[in-house]
């Protein structure tokens, strides 16, 4: 498997549009002010509890979206996926 090295925000990105959660509801969700929440998905850093708030809306992990690890279970689906093959078919669907 190759290794993505994507920030906590670019994986609150993916999963957020694989949820089809823009990030505007996303932060109304957290309630957390949209500029400021734009601020934090662009940092290396983001606060734990946006995190988890996020994870918890999100429907997966904090460790996920640390980047601690890859893989992520989807409710609703059958099975989990590893972030480097679902990441590498939605980029060639984008295409």
């Amino acid at each position: 498997m190759t290794e993505l090295s994507l920030t906590t925000g670019e994986r609150i990105e993916w999963l957020g549009h694989r949820r089809g959660i823009s990030m505007n509801a996303l932060a109304d969700l957290i309630g957390v002010e949209r500029s400021t929440f734009y601020r934090h998905r662009k940092r290396e850093t983001m606060p734990g509890r946006v995190v988890a708030d996020c994870a918890r809306e999100l429907g997966c992990s904090a460790d996920f979206l640390l980047g601690l690890t890859d893989y992520v279970e989807l409710p609703g689906e059958d099975t989990g996926l590893y972030l480097d093959a679902a990441f590498s078919r939605s980029l060639a669907y984008a295409g």
